[in-house]
């Protein structure tokens, strides 16, 4: 790797996060890992949405207990624990790397869990089905994605004549930008894609929406969209 010997400790403490001397495998991949792809975030951030139930921005025990079912946890079943003390658990657990055991789950903890998660994941479509399953969510696989994008594109070149398709593409969304901000909100953002053909329902719209929405602002700039469709070299 070329580096001398003070750069490996650095890199060697910031891999090892529980300061044990030694590197496990879990740590090593943790600190290789990336931020999540903005896929894998919009799952996730859906996910944290659907237990926060009173959209207090944090999970706690009283959240889970409409959400989540302990009955066949297999020592409720064996009458070790009881379903509250099942749930206390699963919030300790749950908190991620870095969090501080209080039996609350910030936003910040839940997308370090996961981001954490994602470090053993090859694929967003793997990444997608298993967040799919653990909490209900919708996922929209990455080549439906990438259908809509060429979707878009494609549309955008036959409607071009002289006029670059990017700029097709974005008098298009203009279009139903009904409140002239220069963005759409999901609504719009619906809208839009009915007339490109994208033919998902509202919950993998809310992920592909999350997607394109880098900013978490709650709308998509033109610009933001166009870069998914027309990335940069």
């Amino acid at each position: 790797v070329g580096l001398n010997a003070e750069e490996l400790k650095i890199l060697f403490d910031l891999y090892d996060k529980d300061k044990s001397g030694s590197l496990d495998f879990d740590e090593f991949l943790k600190g290789l890992r990336s931020k999540l792809s903005p896929q894998r975030r919009s799952l996730a951030q859906q996910a944290f949405d659907v237990f926060d139930a009173d959209g207090s921005g944090e999970i706690n025990f009283h959240d889970l207990k409409e959400k989540y079912d302990t009955s066949q946890h297999p020592k409720v079943r064996s009458g070790e624990m009881t379903r509250e003390q099942a749930l206390e658990e699963f919030l300790k657990n749950f908190e991620g790397d870095d969090g501080n055991k209080d039996g609350t789950i910030t936003r910040e903890e839940w997308m370090d869990y996961h981001a954490g998660l994602s470090a053993n994941v090859d694929t967003d479509d793997e990444f997608g089905i298993l967040l799919s399953k653990n909490w209900g969510i919708e996922y929209v696989p990455k080549s439906a994605v990438d259908a809509i994008l060429k979707t878009i594109k494609e549309k955008s070149e036959q409607k071009s004549g002289n006029k670059p398709a990017k700029m097709v593409a974005r008098d298009t969304f203009r279009f139903f930008d009904t409140n002239d901000s220069k963005s759409i909100d999901f609504e719009e953002f619906k809208k839009a894609m009915e007339t490109f053909g994208g033919g998902f329902n509202e919950k993998e719209l809310k992920t592909l929406f999350g997607m394109f929405d880098n900013d978490n602002s709650g709308s998509i700039e033109f610009e933001e969209l166009l870069e998914h469709i027309w990335p940069k070299a």
